[in-house]
């Protein structure tokens, strides 16, 4: 199992499953020896689509 510590905007850090829709290579090229770290930072959009 590949997982992920994920920290949102407010610095909070969690540890789970990594999501298939984050993964950019091929399943076999993914180190699974490795815990990969995602940050999300949330964009704040206008309705015409500026951000």
């Amino acid at each position: 199992m590949k997982c992920t510590y994920v920290v949102d905007a407010n610095g909070n850090a969690t540890f789970e499953p990594t999501d298939i829709r984050d993964v950019t290579v091929p399943v076999t090229d993914l180190d699974y020896t490795v815990v990969d770290t995602l940050r999300y930072i949330p964009q704040v959009c206008t309705p015409d689509g500026q951000c």
